[in-house]
């Protein structure tokens, strides 16, 4: 994934003019897909040490696999950008084909 600064501070402007209290702790989704199942393994046993919680595994249409973890905490948008460089980095360690990016969703009360 292509990561900017930039664009990261701009979506966590839109997200305050959208009411998301962007201090406050999120629920943040990471997405990695590959063509084969173990370097998604890996990663997610590399994460799971990192306190990310396996979302899901599983084999999309075209049949690729994705990995989805999530971690509940509050990010800066440079927080934000520097995992999303380590992501890519940790693909790339792991054999991975792609680190597809991230979602965010309101942490549950």
């Amino acid at each position: 994934m292509q990561s900017s600064l930039e664009r990261v501070l701009a979506l966590f402007v839109r997200m305050t003019a959208d009411g998301w209290d962007t201090a406050a702790p999120l629920t943040w989704a990471f997405y990695f897909v590959n063509s084969r199942k173990a370097p998604l393994l890996k990663i997610g046993a590399v994460l799971k040490d990192h306190r990310y919680t396996a979302g899901s595994l599983y084999q999309s249409e075209d049949g690729a696999w994705v990995l989805q973890v999530t971690k509940t905490e509050a990010l800066t948008a440079e927080n934000l950008h520097r995992r999303n460089q380590a992501f890519n980095d940790l693909a790339e360690h792991c054999g991975c084909e792609l680190y597809d990016g991230w979602g965010v969703g309101k942490a549950k009360e």
